[in-house]
């Protein structure tokens, strides 16, 4: 009895030291993954690289096995790194069912697959790939393995010195004219097609394919045009066979110099297919496109015609949206009158309401500029549960700020206030906080909830994670944080808004706080979402906060403006430049920069060199609270100070010259979207920032 149960004690110690020396050895495998990916970053690493995520293929994660084939395939293919090596590792790591001819089956995922096919295909062992290819299932069907059964298809007839059939050619024109993007797998079977394989219409459109992908639209129509000519009822039959074409050349006609070109074919197409119910989608493009040329050659009548009628043929959701929102662009760029009837006429068609806010807004400051409040409180009426909450707190407050202005409208003004304040209160960005804040100051009431601050950082118990998390997680444990956003990104809907949240709290801590701001914004914009103190800490950091807090002390600013201020302006990246030349967290010009760094030089304090110390936090940080002070004495009031850091001094002068007391109406009417924006962002982060850490 006693050697039994001797017997058992040592089985049972060696399972366990399998499933320790196993779990060691895929820890292993996954760690090599991210140190691949951190060595792809230099291009003299690459083959380090490769070999790491080699290892990586061993992997007990599924999804890291995935992300390491998936940046293989390229470099086994165009002959960089070893087919055999790699056939090798994935027969040992992930050994497959034996056949006559090939390992068949068991890889346990879709890049795999498709990696193992790659290198036999490199191997030329072209008939062991098609064989693996075969055998996928169709959950597993990727756009490699279409690209690589394509390249087997014309190898009997190049082997022949034959041209490809026209069988082949087919199955060519689906791959290259259906794919919504030229990328890897797409160039490398153009790269590796037979010439024979293409006619000179095919050579056209696949021309025209890929300067769009460059975004060259100029070099596209000029290809799509020679296609268009060379036999035009094939060319419609090819245009209108493939959606991806048809999309590639209603982008090139709209954004190159074409005129009404674009417009006269596609009515032309679109009356081909009149009374053709199984054409509605290809109708819905046709007139979708005609209306985006027409409207950007400011054919605005004709172009709102083309929307309401693409209206009607377009699936539902996004695409009768999209027409939606550019027929109420239209109608309120002809007059406010148009575009307030507009948007009472097709508020109760719209899908995803929060998609029209921008259109919203401009009508209200459209209304508030004429100081139209009885139209306003209309418009907020017809707004009640059918459109963004953050529009109703935004008419909501406007109608209380114009009514409290009235003599004996205190009253008026408290109902509308409220309505601002709960609909803000359904809404988690800053703009909806800034409208929260003033409707709160009205009424008396909270900013937030007391017991919001009272609440632990972390409002709930960390998930267990899942294979999704702990791919996820493993950028940060093995130091790729830099690398993880676009992962998450691809990851993101199928995650949890308590998995979202360990990641943005990771990203936190590795300071990638823009990253972490992002992630946290669009996790708190999902409809279920309850707000949680800790996302409001994630979403609004205080990175920088010995600098911050003193900079403010001796410029008289408050610290939470300062924070709201670099939160809108960078998101806290102290390395970003802009397109138009800011740089640094509080996003400065040179020439500003130089004339800021002069007063501060003459008061005795630091010598910046603006060439050296912009990016630098500390200097930038001192260059903008200056610059930020210098406009409160210049401006006097605090919103026109925060919209010339924006939008220069001499523009909102000329703004208040036009305008009627009252600050916060004057911010409504604000005729530039980014400036006006930019205002209330500010203004309800410093809200937020006060809240969190300065109340």
């Amino acid at each position: 009895m006693m050697l039994r149960c001797h017997k058992r004690c040592i089985f049972i110690l060696f399972l366990c030291f399998v499933f320790f020396s196993c779990a060691a050895e895929e820890a292993v495998s996954s760690a090599a993954f991210y140190r691949g990916l951190i060595l792809e970053q230099d291009d003299g690493e690459k083959e380090e690289a490769w070999k790491n995520f080699t290892e990586g293929l061993g992997s007990g994660n599924s999804l890291i096995r995935e992300a390491a084939a998936e940046r293989l395939m390229l470099p086994v293919l165009q002959g960089e790194y070893g087919a055999a090596e790699i056939a090798a590792a994935l027969d040992k790591a992930l050994p497959g069912v034996k056949t006559k001819k090939t390992v068949v089956g068991n890889t346990r995922g879709s890049a795999e697959n498709s990696l193992r096919a790659a290198a036999l295909y490199s191997l030329g062992r072209f008939e062991e790939a098609a064989l693996l290819l075969d055998s996928a299932n169709a959950s597993e069907e990727t756009v490699w393995n279409r690209a690589l059964r394509l390249a087997l298809s014309w190898i009997p007839a190049e082997e022949k010195g034959e041209p490809a059939g026209e069988e082949t050619r087919e199955a060519a024109r689906d791959f290259f004219f259906r794919e919504a993007a030229a990328g890897e797998a797409f160039l490398w079977a153009f790269e590796t097609a037979p010439s024979s394989l293409f006619t000179a219409a095919d050579f056209a459109a696949l021309s025209g394919r890929l300067a769009v992908s460059r975004s060259n639209f100029n070099a596209g129509l000029i290809s799509f045009r020679d296609l268009i000519e060379m036999t035009a009822a094939d060319t419609e039959i090819l245009f209108l066979q493939y959606p991806e074409l048809l999309n590639d050349l209603g982008r090139c006609f709209q954004f190159a110099g074409s005129g009404e070109e674009g417009i006269e074919l596609f009515l032309n197409w679109n009356a081909g297919l009149a009374d053709n119910a199984a054409k509605d989608l290809l109708r819905y493009r046709l007139l979708y496109f005609a209306g985006r040329i027409a409207r950007q050659r400011r054919l605005f009548e004709r172009a709102y015609t083309y929307f309401e009628e693409a209206f009607y043929f377009a699936p539902e959701g996004e695409q009768k949206d999209a027409c939606i929102w550019y027929i109420l662009d239209i109608a309120l760029s002809t007059s406010t009158d148009a575009g307030a009837a507009a948007v009472e006429r097709w508020i109760g068609r719209w899908n995803d309401k929060n998609y029209f806010a921008d259109i919203l807004d401009r009508l209200a400051q459209k209304l508030t500029a004429e100081r139209r409040w009885n139209d306003t409180a209309h418009i907020l009426k017809v707004l009640e549960n059918r459109g963004p909450a953050v529009s109703a707190a935004q008419y909501g407050a406007i109608m209380g700020w114009a009514r409290s202005l009235r003599p004996g409208g205190k009253e008026e003004a408290e109902t509308y206030f409220r309505i601002s304040y709960e609909a803000a209160g359904r809404s988690f960005d800053p703009v909806s906080f800034y409208y929260r804040s003033a409707a709160a100051a009205f009424l008396g009431l909270p900013f937030l909830p007391p017991e919001l601050k009272e609440q632990p950082e972390h409002g709930g118990n960390t998930p267990v994670p899942s294979e999704k998390m702990e791919f996820l997680l493993g950028f940060f444990k093995y130091n790729a944080a830099g690398l993880a956003l676009p992962e998450i990104r691809r990851l993101e809907t199928e995650l949890s808004i308590g998995e979202l949240r360990t990641l943005a709290e990771e990203l936190n801590k590795a300071e990638r706080y823009h990253e972490a701001i992002r992630l946290s914004g669009a996790y708190m914009a999902r409809p279920e979402y309850v707000l949680e103190t800790a996302d409001l800490f994630l979403s609004y950091p205080r990175a920088f906060t010995e600098t911050v807090e003193s900079r403010a002390a001796e410029e008289t600013l408050e610290a939470a403006l300062l924070f709201g201020l670099i939160r809108v302006e960078s998101a806290f990246q102290s390395g970003i430049v802009s397109r138009a030349g800011a740089v640094g967290l509080m996003q400065l010009m040179a020439d500003t920069a130089s004339e800021m760094a002069g007063r501060i030089a003459r008061r005795g304090g630091p010598r910046y060199s603006i060439e050296d110390d912009l990016r630098d936090p500390q200097a930038n940080i001192h260059l903008g609270a200056e610059y930020l002070s210098y406009l409160f004495d210049r401006m006097e009031r605090e919103i026109p100070a925060l919209l010339a850091y924006n939008g220069g001094m001499g523009r909102v002068r000329r703004w208040l010259r036009d305008s009627e007391p009252g600050d916060e109406l004057f911010l409504e009417t604000v005729e530039y979207n980014e400036t006006r924006n930019y205002g209330r962002r500010v203004l309800g982060a410093r809200e937020v920032y006060k809240f969190l850490y300065y109340r």
